[in-house]
């Protein structure tokens, strides 16, 4: 099977084969490389002769590779490659794109919380407003819907922050706010178990940061709670009762490595949620367990 490093430099070199030549003459295949949650994303977009603009619609490398890693051979994946690029980025782009230099704004009513791990993402968040939350980091994102039920995301730099007229702390304050007011935490039983989520929000995991959620469970149970940070989508939490916590964390991090995508990645350390003191900790004795900043 052809390598991925392969497979990039295949399309870089032979895309303008499958584009119709008359329409793309000049045209270019143009690479980009950014930090996104969890991951470092290779994309590339057709570039018009002559120009600089960077508002083009993009794509991934990863995820064209992924149909080759699914038994598609090599022209079957180019030509799904040159459809995809004729449709989004077609030959007359008069009204698509953007003059130079402007940019499309990113609007507070979009703007959500999110919980990323932070030993994965050093490298993003080098240059990303963040407040430390336990072994995570809460940033903002922006989210606008798109067509066939897709959305477009958009990480918060320091940048936008600054276009934005916002402080760090305005911009985490604005995200927060927006996030419990659009997508409350709601809870799906399980015996002894609840996942907990903000339903709907691009991170559900944040509901880890809803005071009032822990509060009410920890009351209804009365108890601790033990809290496994299952995905960015949710959490489960239940009742700490008698739990041997490295053993319990050994086994959690077991059952995550088999079940969680690399890009739902939160955490592999289990919380603790102490009643008594309304407070939330990692569980101890949990060694330290390898996270790489695929960035680094």
């Amino acid at each position: 099977m052809i390598s991925y490093d392969t497979f990039r430099k295949y399309v870089r070199l032979h895309i303008a084969e499958y584009l119709p030549r008359d329409k793309y003459r000049g045209w270019t295949l143009k690479e980009t490389q950014v930090c996104s949650i969890n991951r470092v994303i290779q994309s590339f977009h057709l570039q018009p002769p002559g120009s600089d603009v960077k508002a083009l619609p993009s794509f991934h490398f990863q995820d064209a590779y992924s149909r080759v890693l699914l038994g598609e051979d090599i022209e079957s994946a180019m030509r799904h490659i040159a459809r995809l690029l004729q449709f989004y980025a077609p030959q007359d782009m008069t009204d698509m794109i953007l003059d130079e230099g402007e940019e499309i704004p990113v609007r507070e009513k979009d703007l959500q919380m999110a919980l990323i791990n932070r030993k994965r993402n050093k490298t993003l968040l080098k240059h990303t407003p963040h407040k430390d939350f336990l072994d995570l980091a809460a940033i903002a994102v922006s989210v606008r819907p798109g067509p066939n039920n897709d959305y477009g995301l958009c990480i918060i730099s320091e940048d936008i922050a600054a276009d934005m007229g916002l402080t760090a702390e305005e911009l985490l304050q604005t995200a927060c706010e927006n996030t419990f007011r659009q997508f409350p935490a709601k809870f799906t039983r399980d015996g002894l178990s609840v996942y907990a989520a903000c339903e709907k929000a691009f991170c559900g995991a944040a509901c880890l940061l809803d005071k009032e959620m822990l509060r009410s469970l920890s009351e209804e149970w009365g108890s601790d709670l033990v809290i496994l940070p299952d995905s960015l989508q949710g959490v489960i939490v239940r009742p700490r009762q008698d739990l041997d916590e490295p053993a319990m964390t050994e086994a959690f991090r077991q059952i995550l490595a088999i079940s969680v995508d690399f890009e739902d990645y939160l955490s592999d350390t289990p919380y603790l949620y102490e009643r008594e003191t309304e407070t939330l900790r990692l569980c101890e004795d949990a060694p330290a367990a390898p996270s790489e900043d695929p960035a680094a």
